[in-house]
């Protein structure tokens, strides 16, 4: 026989050897996800342990959905598992959801053995993610402030109003060098939640209350008053409400109707600025 026919023969051989065992494998793998949701705790106990020693890299999703297994001693292994095969090369948003609901089971699990499980791999997993990766205020800052709608019950009412607030509120916090209004990747909607990614995280919402125009011979003065509300975040509970006898800015302008509705605007853009700026971010800071 040929020396390169030989080899064909051969090669088709190796293959044909190694073929079963990797479907076997991926049969294998097959199976034991399957068995996370067995009836039997037992077996979904052992599934979770040979998962953990396997580490498939289709384990990771399946391993977080069942972390919120009825047994506590699987909810135990399958968090222990998941350190084991959870990388930085899964999803982001998968390592995210897998940081926060560890990081919920380590402070309210109500067995002991799943709560000491998922505080010991915690801090790995946090380690796996990064600082750049793990939920947060965009940028990387510190603080997180979640804008309300706010509102307009000054009389009478301008459509052009509640865009300028909205569109000054963001840019006052956001020119703060700790601030961001906006969440990188999945947000938190429980305190718990929040509590793993280490940031701090607020609630801010308003209502324009008054513009008053005051005329004078050869020009007017325009008063706009606000009243703010600062609330924790997510569960928005209220520690701040601003009054707005306070909270009011002024500008001078000239006596036409031009000049005043501008000086209107400018009123309103100057209040928010300067309330959010010099009372809300330092409020927010000190909490």
């Amino acid at each position: 026989m040929p020396r390169h026919a030989l080899s064909l023969v051969l090669l088709v051989g190796l293959v044909a050897l190694l073929l079963p065992v990797r479907v076997a494998h991926a049969d294998r793998i097959g199976d034991l996800l399957a068995s996370l949701r067995d009836a039997d705790s037992k077996v979904r106990l052992s599934a979770a342990l040979s998962l953990g020693k396997l580490r498939d890299r289709r384990a990771p999703l399946p391993l977080v959905r069942a972390l919120d297994d009825a047994d506590p001693s699987v909810r135990g292994v399958v968090v222990a598992a998941l350190s084991r095969v959870l990388t930085a090369a899964d999803p982001l948003e998968l390592r995210q959801a897998a940081i926060a609901r560890v990081a919920k089971m380590a402070e309210t699990d109500p067995d002991e053995f799943p709560r000491l499980q998922a505080a010991r791999v915690l801090p790995e997993l946090r380690l796996l993610a990064g600082d750049d990766t793990l939920p947060g205020p965009a940028r990387g800052r510190a603080i997180y402030v979640e804008l309300g709608t706010f509102s307009d019950t000054s009389l009478p009412a301008d459509d052009r109003v509640l865009p300028l607030i909205r569109r000054a509120a963001r840019a006052a916090l956001d020119g703060e060098p700790d601030v961001a209004t906006e969440w990188q990747g999945i947000r938190p909607s429980t305190r718990n939640e929040l509590a793993a990614t280490g940031k701090k995280a607020f609630y801010v919402d308003g209502t324009l209350t008054a513009v008053e125009i005051t005329r004078a011979a050869g020009g007017a003065k325009v008063t706009c008053r606000a009243s703010i509300l600062v609330a924790s975040w997510p569960e928005r509970s209220v520690f701040g409400l601003l009054d707005p006898a306070r909270n009011r800015a002024t500008v001078d302008t000239g006596p036409s109707e031009r000049e005043i509705d501008e000086a209107k605007l400018a009123c309103v853009e100057a209040l928010v600025d300067s309330v959010l700026r010099k009372t809300v971010a330092p409020m927010l800071r000190s909490r």
